[in-house]
């Protein structure tokens, strides 16, 4: 999903998750340090997203169905 403009755009919890995925794997790959609050929220957010009771929608599904 491409975002025109931030203000305006809504996330699903997958999109969410893929972002905070690919977002760790360039931090790792470049050798950046994420600040700690910064990692904790990510952390738990991912773990809240992989819960087993969170559903994650596949990229392709959409809000009107």
């Amino acid at each position: 999903m491409k975002i025109l403009e931030s203000q305006n755009a809504l996330l699903s919890n997958f999109e969410v998750y893929q972002h905070i995925v690919d977002q760790r794997k360039r931090d790792k790959a470049q050798g950046r340090r994420v600040p700690g609050n910064a990692h904790q929220v990510m952390t738990e957010v991912r773990l809240s997203l992989r819960a087993p009771d969170t559903k994650l929608p596949s990229p392709h599904h959409t809000l009107l169905g």
